[in-house]
């Protein structure tokens, strides 16, 4: 019998003057054929690295190393600004109202980008910003959504006062012998020729990965199985917690009577693939498993 899990485990009171009976409850592993594995074919992209692609991965570089020095004159699109504001709606403070999402009502020496088009909190005040310095105020008005999901200024004009303390601007590092030294390069010739090797180790690995999981999912479709409901539990588990940990907005608080289809096809995908990996399972002929690569 070959056990996949053990479920439970029960026994009686314990004694030196009894007989001790326990009781196992395990899931055994589901027997089925291994399918045939030589010749699956598995499409892979090229690894070759464009000059653009080498660029690009300069640039990113160079924005990870970016310093943000603070400036005196005023804010242009894209600096950094240190700000504070306070939301009102009449007489009223949003921060009364909205006690939740604290961020439409105020804020205290925040950070926000001048001119930020890319989904800004307050519109109105990242398009203020532009134009203001260090110890500028003024008040501006945010007209929200009829359809707005913080529901207590829906479709309201909130009125922002605006008081900047501090701008900062992004600066990139020259592509020089001080730099590339810090990377213990000798010339930007030699940073280019990293940045291609980096590039071309990754579609690698991506390619090699990429095969892997042509190769499971097709040996997958060809087996019939019925997994351990065990293991669809712990599998469960498993999917929903990764769903937690990625900051799913709306988590749901209870595991019952749960409708989603990705639940489904992960408990096939990634339970399928445990037990075809399993050790134990000596008709899988792992041995050959592992090099399918070669066979094919």
């Amino acid at each position: 019998m070959d056990i996949f899990k053990l479920v439970d485990l029960d026994h009686g009171p314990v004694s030196s003057e009894l007989d001790l009976t326990i009781d196992f409850t395990v899931d055994i592993l589901p027997a089925f054929e291994l399918p045939q594995y030589s010749g699956l074919k598995v499409e892979s992209a090229s690894s070759d690295v464009s000059e653009a692609e080498v660029d690009e991965a300069i640039a990113q570089l160079l924005e990870q190393r970016a310093a943000y020095n603070e400036i005196e004159g005023i804010a242009e699109v894209d600096d950094f600004v240190r700000c504070t504001y306070i939301g009102t709606l009449g007489e009223q403070a949003v921060s009364d109202l909205v006690t939740e999402e604290t961020g439409y009502g105020e804020q205290k020496d925040t950070w926000e980008r001048a001119g930020n088009t890319d989904s800004p909190k307050i519109a109105a005040i990242s398009e203020a910003l532009v134009g203001m310095q260090a110890g500028d105020s003024k008040t501006v008005e945010m007209e929200f959504a009829e359809d707005f999901a913080v529901e207590a200024i829906a479709g309201k004009t909130v009125s922002y006062k605006l008081e900047v303390a501090e701008v900062r601007r992004k600066e990139l590092p020259e592509i020089d012998a001080s730099f590339c030294e810090g990377l213990g390069l000798k010339d930007a010739e030699e940073l280019r020729d990293r940045m291609r090797d980096n590039l071309v180790q990754r579609k690698q690995q991506a390619n090699a990965e990429s095969e892997r999981e042509q190769i499971s999912r097709q040996l997958l479709d060809a087996v019939e199985m019925e997994i351990p409901q065990s293991g669809i539990e712990s599998e469960t588990e498993s999917v929903l917690r990764d769903f937690m940990y990625k900051n799913i907005k709306y988590v749901v608080s209870t595991y019952d009577n749960i409708q989603c289809p990705i639940i489904g096809f992960l408990l096939k995908n990634n339970k399928g693939v445990t037990l075809l990996g399993d050790n134990s399972y000596n008709k899988f002929e792992l041995n050959k498993i592992k090099n399918l690569k070669k066979d094919l």
